[in-house]
């Protein structure tokens, strides 16, 4: 401190770790007047009496946690008429923190955290009567189980109110009735069956409920005019009924998800026009009323997932024109209506992801003007047609993963011309024909993964200059055509890898200089021809692992400066020393389990700087535990 030039009065925060008070007061410590926060965890502490906090009469924060406090007297916080925060916190010990006269002279104080105490399993009437300025009270996560009716009576300022992560079962009709102020009510995280009728009308400020994780049967929320957000996710509500948020004219969030709800009823949704999020996934919805959203004018996003929805009434998204959002993802959807998205015109995002759509019609998609992401993955569809994303000029993402897709007639994204991703992993294509991407010349990433593909025409590729990232891997590729790659100059990533290639041609990577990492893994590639990878300056990463190569030629990777070349598992008996020209980038090289019974020198190998892997190969062990 002297060094510093800090004096006690410069102290106003006194933090205390894995301490051990055997005193009244904090007398034996360096404390002051000055110091406004006092922050004790994992310690023990044997008294906290009527004078251990004396000699801080500005004080404004408590905080203790994690903490054990063998007795607390009932005056510990008298005479701190600044006091504003008091947090006792997951204490090892029981000690009365529920008793009225704790708090009785502690008029200034306006938050109050008591959570995480298990031995809390009750709150008695009129506890916190004298808190008139208390904002905020936090009982979460102790073991209550019973609240008396009177239990608020006083907190006519209070603010927030968390009860959450509890094991109450039952509320009883006026608990809330002080509570006129209060703004948000977190009651997450119990074991609440039924709501009583009215329970929040008194709540008349309430703009935040948090209900979700109870087993709620029916939500009774009547009175509350200007909550904004309802989260009522994971009970066991079955129904939505005409009338039950009749009274919500400000609600703007209403999460719903993971119950049993299998009706909505065509008018449950009526009059909710701030409703700006709407969240139903997770239920067991199999029809829905064709005019059931046509008020939620403000509506932005909407969660239909996971029910088991069979169709789309052609006007259920009527007057949707604020939608965003849409999420149907694995429900039972066999057929997109011609025209069903028409009123979607400021749609980004539309998931149609696991249902069971076989096709898309010319018309299906129309409307959809600012789309920009769209997920048909793990559906049914064989064909895709010219015509099918019509109408999707500012699609960016387009995903068709798990589909049985046999056939990509010419020129079939040629009006999904902002395309940057295409993903067609998972279906049954047996080639690539030229045209087949004809018009997508921003594309970015083409994943074409574990399809039957077994021929690619030399023009499939010729107008994505654009594309970076570009994945065939998991194919029947038998040959690749030299010029097969001349067009993609901007390609970044290559990945072959578990095909049935026995060679590359001299050439094929001429003009995709950008290529960053190779995978070559799984094929059945025999040799590594000279100046294969030549010039291929931004090249870090080469995996040949499990092929059958027996040689490499000494040029193969000249003016290459790999980090990290891998090959594994291949059919090498000899290594030339100057496979690798370029030592000053590499850190790794693998040529592990391999047929390999000399090395050269490798002059310019350090062990500091590289790894080398040569175990699984039939070398003398001075060799082996020289590279170990």
């Amino acid at each position: 401190m002297e060094e510093n030039k800090i004096t006690l009065e410069d102290i106003q925060t006194l933090s205390l770790y894995d301490c051990n008070f055997q005193w009244p007061s904090f007398l034996p410590l360096p404390t002051t007047s000055h110091v406004r926060t006092i922050r004790i965890r994992e310690s023990t502490i044997n008294l906290l009496s009527s004078i251990t906090f004396q000699d801080m009469p500005f004080l404004q924060e408590i905080h203790i946690s994690t903490s054990k406090i063998n007795k607390l007297h009932k005056d510990v916080f008298k005479g701190k008429p600044y006091l504003k925060s008091i947090t006792l916190k997951a204490l090892h010990k029981y000690v009365d923190i529920i008793r009225k006269e704790l708090y009785e002279h502690i008029f200034s104080l306006e938050y109050l955290s008591l959570e995480s105490n298990e031995f809390i399993s009750k709150i008695n009437g009129n506890i916190f009567d004298s808190l008139y300025s208390l904002l905020e009270l936090s009982l979460a996560n102790c073991n209550i189980k019973e609240i008396s009716e009177r239990a608020f009576y006083g907190l006519t300022n209070l603010k927030n109110l968390s009860l959450a992560g509890n094991n109450i079962t039952s509320l009883q009709n006026d608990l809330f009735k002080p509570l006129k102020e209060l703004i948000l009510l977190n009651l997450e995280g119990n074991s609440i069956i039924n709501l009583p009728d009215n329970i929040f009308q008194y709540l008349v400020n309430l703009k935040t409920l948090f209900l979700e994780k109870n087993y709620i049967l029916n939500l009774n929320i009547s009175g509350l005019i200007y909550l904004q957000t309802l989260e009522a996710s994971s009970n066991n509500l079955s129904k939505i009924s005409r009338n039950v948020f009749d009274e919500l004219f400000q609600i703007e969030i209403l999460e719903l998800n993971h119950n049993n709800i299998g009706e909505i009823e065509p008018t449950g949704f009526k009059h909710l026009f701030d409703l700006r999020i709407l969240e139903l996934s997770d239920n067991t919805l199999v029809i829905l009323p064709e005019n059931l959203f046509s008020e939620l004018r403000s509506l932005q996003r909407l969660d239909l997932s996971q029910n088991e929805i069979k169709s789309l009434p052609k006007g259920l998204f009527s007057n949707l024109e604020k939608l965003q959002y849409l999420d149907l993802e694995s429900n039972n959807i066999h057929d997109l209506k011609i025209e069903c998205f028409v009123t979607l015109t400021n749609l980004r995002t539309l998931n149609l992801q696991s249902n069971k759509i076989k096709k898309t019609e010319a018309l299906t998609f129309s409307g959809l003007h600012q789309l920009e992401n769209l997920d048909l993955s793990d559906n049914r569809i064989v064909h895709v047609h010219r015509e099918s994303f019509n109408g999707l000029s500012k699609v960016k993402g387009l995903n068709l993963d798990g589909n049985s897709i046999r056939i990509i007639e010419p020129e079939a994204f040629i009006k999904v011309n902002n395309l940057e991703a295409l993903y067609l992993s998972n279906n049954k294509l047996e080639e690539c024909k030229n045209k087949d991407f004809a018009g997508l010349s921003k594309l970015i990433t083409l994943i074409l993964r574990s399809n039957r593909i077994k021929v690619i025409s030399a023009e499939t590729f010729e107008e994505l200059s654009l594309l970076r990232y570009l994945d065939l891997s998991d194919n029947s590729i038998q040959t690749v055509d030299v010029n097969i790659f001349s067009k993609l100059i901007n390609l970044r990533d290559l990945n072959l890898s578990n095909n049935s290639i026995q060679s590359l041609p001299p050439g094929i990577f001429n003009f995709t200089y950008l290529l960053e990492n190779i995978m070559l893994e799984d094929n059945k590639i025999n040799s590594i021809p000279r100046f294969l990878f030549n010039d291929l300056y931004d090249l870090e990463y080469l995996s040949l692992d499990n092929n059958e190569i027996t040689t490499i030629d000494s040029n193969a990777f000249e003016n290459v400066h790999l980090v990290r070349l891998t090959l594994r598992n291949n059919k090498l008996t000899t290594i030339d020393e100057n496979i690798v020209v370029d030592w000053s980038s590499l850190q790794d090289i693998d040529l592990s389990n391999n047929n390999i019974s000399h090395l050269p020198g490798f002059k310019q190998f350090s062990p500091d700087r590289h790894s080398l892997h040569v175990e699984g190969n039939p070398l003398d062990p001075a060799i082996l535990e020289q590279y170990g």
